[in-house]
């Protein structure tokens, strides 16, 4: 899941959002969010699926199937 974190730091700068902003968003622990970012855990399908609306992508496009 080393794509998704990627994926996930470059889509919240490009927003020009914090961690800490992104982890509101998806309504998780900012520390959770940092996990998800550094590829330590998987979100789950739930959690995924609202990172990737607050994203305005697809959950393929997180996943770097796109």
């Amino acid at each position: 899941m080393y794509k998704l974190g990627e994926e996930l730091r470059k889509r919240r700068k490009q927003r020009g959002w914090t961690q800490e902003k992104m982890a509101m968003r998806v309504e998780v622990h900012r520390t959770t969010y940092v996990r998800y970012e550094r590829g330590d855990v998987q979100p789950s399908l739930e959690t995924l699926c609202r990172l990737a609306e607050v994203l305005e992508c697809t959950t393929d496009t997180l996943l770097g199937r796109e």
